[in-house]
């Protein structure tokens, strides 16, 4: 008759070796995308904005627009947020709206811009003294939004790349690389 009151200490660390191998390769598996996870948010963080400008839109009766631009061919994309104001479009107030304060995206992108089918050249040489003054895209306060799409490219010869889409009805989505070409 044999007295088995446990584990030796080797079996134990055995098992914390493997336990620690399969723990490392599913945090590879799921989280480890780094670079790319941050521009896949970046992207949906921007596209969720683009949704609730509309939802803002219709439920404070302000009609709001949104401008892309950069100021030069090397430099990341900015965007700046208008709303209407007796029938003119105004820069928004970065202190009064932090929500919907101008910004940036951080990396290094091209962008092509369609709205209703059409190509729109989007400004490549604003001066930081000349601000854009009228916005592309539309979120007015019936809900309507100016369909568009906005495809932002990695590298001109990459089939990869993010599309943000709107219809008239004002529903905003994102298809990433696997879903956008």
């Amino acid at each position: 008759m044999s007295r088995f009151k446990g584990f030796t200490l080797i079996e134990l660390l055995v098992v914390l070796v493997i336990v620690t191998i399969i723990v490392g390769l599913a945090t590879l598996q799921l989280g480890g995308g780094g670079r790319a996870n941050q521009i896949r948010w970046e992207f949906q963080h921007f596209a969720d904005t683009l949704e609730l400008a509309s939802d803002e839109a219709r439920l404070s009766g302000n009609n709001r627009g949104l401008a892309l631009w950069r100021q030069d061919i090397d430099a990341p994309w900015r965007y700046s947020w208008f709303h209407q104001l007796q029938g003119q479009w105004v820069l928004a107030d970065e202190e009064l709206d932090r929500v919907f304060a101008g910004g940036q995206l951080s990396a290094q992108f091209e962008a092509d811009l369609l709205i209703e089918d059409e190509a729109v050249l989007l400004p490549e040489d604003v001066k930081p003294d000349e601000p854009i003054d009228t916005p592309q895209i539309y979120f007015f306060s019936g809900g309507e939004i100016t369909p568009f799409e906005l495809t932002f490219w990695m590298e001109r010869d990459n089939s990869q790349h993010y599309l943000i889409k709107a219809d008239l009805l004002g529903r905003v989505q994102l298809l990433e690389p696997d879903h956008a070409g």
